[in-house]
């Protein structure tokens, strides 16, 4: 039986949906070969065209099935709405001018919400402070695209912005910059490239070989109890996150694609 995930990002159990953007079909097989039903994100005019599928860029999730979405996004929200998620519109426009552009690119640890407050959606603000979040102000406005989370306190980063989190007694990795693709852009995140797949597995859309600083990332993964995979060979690829919705507590292990 399908559980909605409970916190954001970091899935109770085994992932079995998720958010995705839709253009990479090898990604979209990836993710089925390991079981996870993808929800594809398709395009927006509202934003730039090598993100506008981007999941972190369309939506945020809130946790429990609840969801804040594209403002005016019919299309969208129907989507969520049929797989039993709880869709709520944004309360600011989207647009292409940063940090216009980032209403949803914020991300939880801990107790606390991390982004460029002034862009943050204020529903997705005044959600998390209902539940006692503090909220949390970095100079990065692709903070969730940035954060590769490992735990609720865990997460590698290559940007200054948020390697500062390391003060607010979060552990903290800084890597280096680069090594990983976007197409359109010089390089893309690292955040963007990885997801938890359950609470013990990281995956990488992409061969984690391919950046430079793989072994330290591995080491710090195994110091949080958390297991490296690839699910694609290659270079790493910014896909703007797999942020998961629902899980399911079996235990399998089978079915990741182990080339790191």
């Amino acid at each position: 039986m399908l559980q909605a995930v409970s916190f954001p990002n970091i899935p109770q159990g085994r992932v079995a949906l998720a958010a995705v953007s839709g253009r990479d079909v090898q990604v979209l097989q990836a993710l089925r070969q390991i079981n996870i039903q993808p929800l594809p994100i398709e395009g927006s005019p509202h934003l730039a065209g090598p993100v506008c599928s981007h999941a972190d860029m369309r939506l945020h999730h809130l946790g429990e099935g609840r969801v804040v979405i594209e403002h005016g996004d019919a299309a969208l929200f129907h989507a969520c709405d049929s797989l039993g998620l709880q869709a709520q519109y944004a309360e600011r426009e989207t647009d292409k001018a940063y940090p216009r552009d980032v209403p949803f690119n914020c991300f939880a640890l801990g107790h606390c919400l991390i982004g460029l407050l002034e862009a943050v959606d204020p529903i997705i603000q005044e959600a998390y402070q209902a539940r006692g979040f503090r909220l949390l102000n970095v100079r990065q406005g692709y903070a969730k695209c940035a954060a590769a989370i490992i735990s609720k306190n865990a997460l590698i980063t290559a940007d200054p912005s948020l390697s500062i989190l390391s003060r607010e007694g979060f552990d903290c990795l800084r890597i280096t910059p680069g090594y990983v693709s976007l197409p359109g852009y010089s390089y893309g995140f690292l955040g963007g490239a990885c997801f938890l797949a359950s609470p013990r597995d990281l995956c990488f859309l992409g061969e984690l070989s391919s950046h430079p600083d793989a072994g330290r990332i591995r080491a710090f993964c195994r110091g949080h109890r958390v297991e490296v995979h690839s699910l694609l060979k290659g270079p790493l690829r910014d896909v703007g996150s797999v942020l998961p919705l629902f899980c399911t507590m079996r235990q399998k292990k089978a079915g990741f694609v182990e080339l790191c």
